[in-house]
């Protein structure tokens, strides 16, 4: 009878072990989630933004003959911002867009008698926005990651985190010219 009592608080403690195990593991993933979610956001908008850097070469092209250099950087780094894969590396490409984006507004100043200036300040208008989504939609996505990064890190949700293999969420940190100069300086 001690044998059958024993067996079933073994079997009673498996159980609750497991139970606990798949209860860590379901909030872990709920929390990786949350971070995914808060990413398409930010993935959307960096979409939004290779179209508008689209249409804003596009109409530059037709006034601006002698900036073709900052076109072709413009361009260069809507590519690179296009085949990002990493967090840090879409960081970097839309940090290095921006600065190709200020680059081409400098020459257009040097253009005062544009054709399609009501056209210019429109797509001027929706990048001002969409830079400034990115960056709200940046903050949520860092909030997100800064609670499933210490979800990872804390007792006992740790250790759920280092048998399944979650790994931490890398933060996204929207910048501008001095982050992206300061980057460029440290990869040399």
């Amino acid at each position: 009878m001690w044998k059958f009592i024993g067996f079933i608080l073994v079997v009673l403690s498996i159980a609750i072990l497991g139970a606990v195990v798949v209860g860590f593991y379901y909030n872990l993933a709920n929390f990786k989630r949350e971070v995914e979610d808060s990413w398409s956001y930010i993935d959307d908008e960096l979409e939004n933004r290779i179209n508008l850097v689209g249409k804003l070469v596009e109409t530059a092209k037709k006034d601006v003959e002698h900036g073709n250099a900052a076109l072709k950087n413009l361009l260069e780094a809507q590519s690179w911002l296009a085949y990002a894969e990493t967090v840090k590396e879409t960081r970097k490409a839309n940090n290095n867009l921006t600065v190709a984006i200020e680059d081409l507004f400098v020459i257009l100043e040097d253009y005062p008698d544009l054709a399609s200036p009501e056209r210019l300040g429109e797509l001027i208008e929706q990048l001002e926005e969409n830079e400034y989504l990115i960056e709200e939609y940046g903050y949520l996505y860092n909030e997100m990651a800064y609670i499933y990064n210490n979800k990872l890190q804390t007792f006992p949700s740790n250790m759920v985190a280092n048998y399944f293999g979650l790994q931490y969420a890398e933060y996204f940190e929207p910048g501008g010219k001095a982050s992206v100069v300061k980057e460029l300086d440290s990869d040399s």
